[in-house]
């Protein structure tokens, strides 16, 4: 019987604005925050590269005790299974530099770890308790 939940891929930015408090979108992500741990519901996904990207962010923007703090509570939500990590696949990554060569020199144009939010979205994900059974995003 299929699943009827929803399914939504985390990038750094929203969570950056979950963990730090002076973000100016912290009032909002705390708000999307809890409508997606309705785990009835939604299936939030966190590729491991997205997780590393905002700890890495957090660390650099606000402090280094701010990212091992930010690093601490998303591993709590992830072994509560508010988050399901995944891992990119070959495929993965070679969607996210095809579009990331096609962004190109536009303002504005998207960092590669956009570009891999993207591919994970387009290429779909293998959840890891169910691998041979192949979800769109």
């Amino acid at each position: 019987m299929p699943e009827s939940k929803q399914t939504i891929i985390f990038d750094s930015s929203g969570l950056t604005a979950l963990m730090n408090e002076t973000d100016e979108f912290h009032t909002q992500a705390l708000r999307m925050s809890e409508i997606l741990t309705d785990r009835a519901f939604w299936r939030v996904i966190l590729p491991h590269a997205i997780f590393a990207e905002t700890v890495t962010a957090l660390s650099k923007r606000v402090s280094r005790e701010a990212g091992a703090k930010a690093a601490r509570a998303i591993l709590d939500r992830q072994k509560t299974g508010d988050f399901v990590f995944i891992e990119t696949d070959a495929l993965v990554y070679k969607t996210a530099i095809d579009l990331l060569q096609r962004a190109k020199g536009h303002r504005g144009a998207p960092s590669f770890f956009d570009c891999l939010v993207m591919a994970f979205a387009k290429n779909g994900y293998r959840l890891p308790a169910a691998e041979n059974q192949q979800e769109a995003a």
